[in-house]
């Protein structure tokens, strides 16, 4: 089985990497690996890269600035 994990720095990163296990195929991206925000390579990544399960954990949290930048906001918590 196949795992894919978006915006996995930090702690979620961490602990989920503990979860990690031989039957399992793991695959942990930043948002430099993957800009969720360009429909297109993220489409094309998909398209490339079979899957069996995706963890999208890419948000926007600042909240100051989200009142601001309501476009890069929306990008970020929206599905595509």
């Amino acid at each position: 089985m196949k795992i894919i994990v978006t915006e996995s720095n930090g702690q979620l990163k961490s602990k989920l990497k503990h979860l990690k296990s031989q039957e399992l195929n793991w695959l942990f991206l930043s948002s430099q690996e993957l800009d969720i925000t360009n429909k297109n390579s993220f489409l094309v990544f998909f398209h490339s890269n079979k899957n069996d399960l995706v963890f999208n954990y890419a948000v926007y949290i600042n909240v100051d600035e989200a009142d601001n930048s309501n476009m890069k906001s929306n990008l970020i918590n929206e599905s595509w």
